[in-house]
């Protein structure tokens, strides 16, 4: 923007892509004489190759920005060494102490100091939603048929065999778990209970 042209541009896009990992930009100066040097070194350090060196949030990028407006408001014209040696304008004026890069944790404990009604309300919805699902999760493992006790374990249950030839069908057992009953056919088409 303040040139009027991309700072890496190519013939194709491979080459765009190879200028944007490898070349530096050209100075800004060159095009247009009428940028200070402190917008530049912004620039410069937004546009660095390696992560570290350039502006860590959007938030640091716009406190030099703003701090940049105020001065050339001002008249006045500080020494922006710093910035050119990597860190910011602002930084380098020592004015802008607090606009340190914060981490999501502190983003996130800040809104929630923002909005504190909100951030209860949502936290006491969350702690209701949790404690009725405990109590649905206990309600239904407690629940059984009704008229029914949970099943025996596995070791002092006994296996026998009613039938020799097979041929049980529509069996039930009765809900003390006691009895079985059952429908046997026989081979010549007879049936008992």
């Amino acid at each position: 923007m303040a040139t009027g042209r991309l700072p890496f541009n190519g013939d194709s896009v491979t080459e765009t892509i190879d200028r944007i990992a490898h070349a530096q930009p050209e100075a800004v100066a060159r095009f247009n004489y009428d940028v200070p040097p402190e917008l530049e070194a912004i620039i410069k350090k937004a546009l660095r190759k390696k992560r570290e060196e350039r502006y860590q949030t959007a938030r640091d990028l716009l406190s030099d920005l703003k701090n940049l407006k105020q001065e050339s408001e001002s008249g006045a014209r500080p020494d922006y060494a710093g910035a050119q040696r990597g860190a910011s304008p602002a930084a380098a004026t020592g004015e802008i102490a607090a606009a340190q890069p914060t981490t999501s944790a502190e983003y996130l404990i800040g809104e929630i100091k923002k909005h504190r009604r909100l951030a209860a309300l949502a936290l006491a919805i969350l702690m209701v939603t949790l404690g009725g699902g405990a109590v649905g999760l206990y309600w239904f493992s407690r629940q059984a048929v009704p008229g029914t006790r949970p099943s025996a374990p596995l070791q002092t249950m006994k296996i026998v065999r009613l039938t020799v030839s097979g041929n049980a069908g529509s069996v039930n057992i009765s809900p003390d778990g006691k009895y079985v009953a059952y429908r046997l056919r026989t081979d010549d088409g007879l049936q008992s209970l």
